[in-house]
């Protein structure tokens, strides 16, 4: 039986634009032991959580922290709380406007395991607008054991609030971790929120927290 992975990410309405082709690109995955948890932040509103949940998928909800990066800290934090509690050996962080091939997450377990790797990134394009050019190697696409995962929230925990990277900080606790752009090729979907991605600060309103 192989290894179940949790594929899984933060997400928001303002993603809507990529939810088709992200749901058929999961659906097509040719690996058995999978499950998608996605975790709605879109700021006061449960509309988009609400049409996950009608379309049967596995889905939280959290209303955004003031800074992009906490928020996507503390969703993270959820997904991994739920991959332990379900006892999955592995998570595929896999952004939802980043679109894989059907074969790309069985290569991907296959060469994490053949390494016998803690972390596996796989590069995928940058989009246009985000006057980026090439290949990305971050959270979009990165396959980890759970409990590497862990690791990595627990030091960005214990270091808050320096703002640290996750996806820094996941590579640097990882005791053998890889970034590779040659087994299969990936789609970044643009959409009209691209721009602000790629900045220190989530410029949608703020959400107070008591």
């Amino acid at each position: 039986m192989k290894p179940s992975v949790l594929v899984a990410t933060p997400t928001y309405a303002g993603k809507a634009y990529a939810l088709d082709a992200y749901l058929d690109a999961f659906r097509a995955l040719d690996y058995p032991s999978k499950e998608l948890l996605l975790i709605d932040t879109t700021v006061g509103s449960e509309s988009y959580f609400m049409r996950l949940d009608r379309l049967g998928v596995k889905v939280g909800r959290m209303e955004p922290h003031d800074h992009f990066g906490t928020t996507h800290y503390c969703a993270l934090r959820g997904i991994y709380k739920y991959a332990v509690e379900r006892g999955f050996g592995f998570v595929l962080s896999l952004e939802q406007d980043v679109i894989i091939p059907p074969k790309a997450l069985k290569r991907m377990m296959k060469r994490l395991l053949a390494d016998n790797l803690c972390v596996l990134t796989h590069e995928y394009p940058a989009r246009p607008t985000t006057g980026r050019v090439g290949a990305m190697a971050e959270m979009g696409c990165t396959l980890m054991h759970t409990h590497d995962m862990g690791l990595a929230l627990d030091y960005v925990e214990s270091q808050y609030p320096l703002g640290l990277n996750f996806a820094e900080v996941l590579l640097d606790v990882a005791e053998r971790s890889a970034i590779v752009g040659d087994l299969f090729e990936a789609q970044h979907l643009d959409g009209p929120d691209t721009p602000w991605l790629f900045r220190d600060a989530d410029p949608r309103p703020a959400h107070s927290h008591a």
